[in-house]
């Protein structure tokens, strides 16, 4: 905006405020339009210009035009924290020339990349806000940061070689190894190609690296790691390396080599020299997901490494990427060999963003919405600006905070079943709160009461003295991908497709198989899948085997053919639990679990979603061979109150399978056979717009189908920023609550008596958890 204005010879000032840019101009009407014009028309590379407001103001005649302090008081309203942004093509350019000044400095950065969300303690977005604070600039720093025509102009994480982040290198209990900071990065490369594992300070969090194309390396890091079978992704240095291994479409590439540098799940050209082994990085998919360097630290790194790197995230399995380095140093010594440290703080971790685009119709399908994306959300909220606070789901979690007219998604939060998850979870919504001042005046929960994030949310409730209200899972998911799409102003007709794993129902079952209308501000649940039992609990998530044998038993499939599955006591204990159950599910994720068990031999998974991407990888492998598409299992009979019974389906599955059918082919016809029920479905309720959310829409060969086979004139709605698992519910939970959905406001409220007369009792309690959410503003420390 200074050089705007210096290059139309304005006079006045601008200055970043809490609520946005604030400028001052001498200009007349014209020179006032022309100016407004070109700021919206020319902004910068990672700029999102949401709104102008001008007005007449009393003449002031200013000399020349500055840059203000900026405000620290006023609204956040219209304010929206950047994310992290992939080293830019300059800055790598800067750091391979020999004859720059940041020439191999690991942690150049620029006003168009580098890291923000990470490392902001506070608003608006100032070095002394950040953990840039502890670095003081240089005098060369200093005179690009004062430059107008200089790309740093004004960048708050400008530094170099003098003024900027120091590495070091430790090894295992040694410590801290004696190396020149120009020889750190070239000792770990040597190390990794001797087949050592080395953890890496990213810009979220620590990564583990190796190399890709060692196999007993790559197990031994499983072993290390407790994952033996989950989905590794690869570091390549550049996007030629990843083209030459790769089929890429142009949409995928623009997404790879974009600010965000996702994690991308592509297909091999298996015919390509200097492939990893596939069975050892991915086992039994057909996709592997791969990245391009997030930091510059990476970058130099992989380049001088050559070949592929194992990038996973820092942590055990099942724990939060780790960020602070005493904490790496401990936890991650039984590892990694080496870890490569430096002395910029992390101040909001976050794992890297995953996503995957469909091969037919290219649609952008978020799986992790994290580093690159969080916690920007291109969405204006309509319907209510009250300060809300909802705290989603139990897996694949996030929380979201709704400020004025703004939606601030938080990064993935993983599953939030574990302590060390909870706090992280804690951590995050104090340090979100705290950084915009915000008080929520009402918390919105998951209904299920055993969620940690349901009791979190009574927590904060009970610590505001603001009301909490349940809204259901599944409605809620169904309310995020309306809002995404614009669809909840409006008086239109959608037929809401939301399929997962689990959720609590209105009804007390575990739902996950629900189609529900929206119209004139309601969300009807008219059908849903044939209930099955739910045998032993949670297990059954986890041994697929389980919801093979519930769901025959259901069908009327015998269940003999599942026997040798079982030893004879689980036989035993688990045939006398059918029919018994105290909870019954309608989960097409069970389903697709059922169908991977008994197709595949897919009986336990050693992490989520592994039965259904097996299957999924095996129907797409069936359908790229062949031309056409399989005949759909014939349309199943729909009972009087809504239920879709699945018994035919797998009456024709099982004879097709017995037929000598492969799994490829049968599990194929079950993809087209969803396809063709959600279209069937469309027409007989007369919708035209289809709108899908939940986990099982990460299947992209599932949304390519819905989108090839939907009749013409009827449009697929899908998640635009968020991805369609759990992650999305937070926002589901402050869209449904904004347009008062189903009349939420008049009811659904979670009575946290106990938990407020606790609090008065103990006034120690509320105090305690005020500075744990809130942190303490008067230092800027966030507890």
């Amino acid at each position: 905006m200074y050089r705007k204005a210096k290059e139309l010879a304005l006079t006045g000032w601008v200055c970043n405020g809490p609520d946005g840019v604030h400028m001052e101009v001498d200009a007349t009407e014209a020179e006032a339009d022309s100016f407004c014009n070109a700021l919206q028309a020319d902004a910068p590379a990672r700029a999102v210009v949401r709104s102008v407001h001008r007005r007449r103001i009393a003449h002031a005649a200013h000399a020349g035009f500055r840059i203000l302090e900026s405000r620290d008081s006023g609204e956040t309203d219209g304010l929206q924290p950047a994310p992290d942004f992939a080293p830019c093509a300059e800055c790598i350019a800067e750091m391979r020339d020999p004859n720059d000044r940041r020439h191999g400095y690991a942690f150049v950065t620029c006003t168009h990349c580098g890291p923000r969300h990470s490392i902001v303690k506070a608003l608006p977005y100032d070095r002394a806000h950040t953990s840039m604070s502890a670095f003081t600039p240089c005098p060369a720093c200093l005179a690009e940061y004062g430059d107008p025509s200089d790309r740093r102009f004004h960048s708050q994480t400008n530094s170099c070689p003098d003024c900027g982040m120091r590495m070091e290198l430790h090894d295992g209990g040694k410590g801290s190894l004696s190396i020149p900071q120009n020889d750190i990065i070239p000792a770990a490369v040597s190390a990794l190609k001797d087949g050592r594992i080395v953890a890496v300070k990213g810009v979220g969090g620590y990564l583990l690296l190796c190399d890709a194309g060692d196999p007993a390396t790559v197990r031994r890091l499983r072993d290390r790691k407790h994952r033996p079978h989950k989905p590794l992704a690869l570091l390549y240095p550049d996007m030629q390396s990843v083209a030459d291994a790769y089929l890429l479409s142009e949409r995928e590439r623009e997404e790879l080599s974009g600010p965000a540098a996702p994690i991308l799940l592509l297909r091999p050209r298996l015919s390509a020299s200097g492939l990893p082994p596939l069975e050892e990085i991915a086992p039994g998919l057909s996709e592997i997901g791969v990245m391009l360097p997030s930091a510059p630290l990476l970058y130099a790194v992989s380049e001088r490494f050559g070949r592929p790197l194992v990038a996973t995230s820092g942590n055990v399995s099942g724990s939060p990427i780790i960020h602070e380095d005493a904490e790496a140093l401990r936890l991650l010594k039984d590892v990694a060999d080496l870890v490569l440290t430096h002395d910029r703080d992390i101040v909001t971790p976050q794992d890297d963003s995953v996503m995957r685009i469909t091969p037919l119709r290219g649609h952008r399908i978020l799986l992790r919405r994290s580093r690159g994306f969080a916690p920007s959300l291109s969405h204006r909220r309509t319907g209510s600006s009250a300060a809300v606070f909802a705290a989603g789901a139990l897996l694949k979690s996030s929380f979201t905070l709704g400020c004025g007219r703004d939606a601030f998604v938080s990064q993935y939060l993983g599953d939030t079943d574990g302590y060390e998850a909870q706090t992280a979870y804690r951590s995050a919504a104090a340090g979100m709160m705290a950084m915009f001042s915000e008080r929520p005046s009402v918390v919105l929960a998951d209904r299920h009461p055993q969620f940690f994030s349901t009791r979190f949310a009574e927590e904060l409730g009970a610590s505001l003295s603001a009301p909490v209200f349940a809204v259901p899972h599944h409605k809620a998911h169904a309310a995020a991908v309306l809002a995404e799409n614009g669809m909840l102003e409006g008086a239109g007709r959608v037929l809401c497709i939301v399929w997962d794993g689990t959720g609590l129902g209105d009804d007390g079952n575990a739902w996950g198989g629900e189609f529900f209308l929206h119209a004139d501000g309601r969300l009807d649940r008219i059908h849903h899948f044939g209930s099955f039992d739910v045998v032993a609990g949670d297990k059954m998530a986890v041994e697929p085997r389980l919801s093979a044998l519930s769901l025959c038993h259901a069908t009327g499939v015998p269940v003999e053919r599942l026997r040798d599955r079982f030893t004879p006591k689980e036989w035993n204990v688990y045939t006398r639990l059918l029919g018994k159950a105290m909870v019954r599910t309608s989960s097409v994720g069970r389903i697709f679990d059922a169908l991977s068990s008994i197709l595949l031999g897919c009986d336990r998974q050693s992490y989520e979603g592994q039965a259904a991407m097996l299957l999924e990888s095996r129907a797409a492998a069936h359908l790229a061979q062949t031309e056409g598409l399989p005949s759909a299992y014939p349309a199943p009979g729909i009972g009087p109150d809504g239920s879709i019974r699945l018994s035919g389906w797998m009456s024709s599955m099982m004879e097709d399978a017995d037929a000598g059918l492969s799994a490829g082919e049968v599990a194929a016809k079950f993809h087209v056979s969803l396809a063709s029920l959600v279209c069937r479905l469309a027409l007989m309720h007369g919708v035209r717009s289809v709108a899908c959310s939940g986990g099982v829409f990460q299947n992209a060969l599932l949304v390519d189908l819905l989108d090839r086979m939907l009749p013409e004139g009827h449009r697929l709605l899908l998640h635009r920023g968020l991805p369609p698992n759990d992650e999305s519910v937070s926002f589901g939970q402050l869209a449904f609550w904004d347009h008062d959905l189903d009349g939420l406001r008049s009811r659904n409220r979670i009575k946290n008596d106990e938990a407020t007369e606790e609090a008065e009792a103990h006034p120690s309690i509320i105090e305690k958890n005020k500075n744990h959410v809130f942190g303490d503003t008067r230092t800027d420390k966030v507890h």
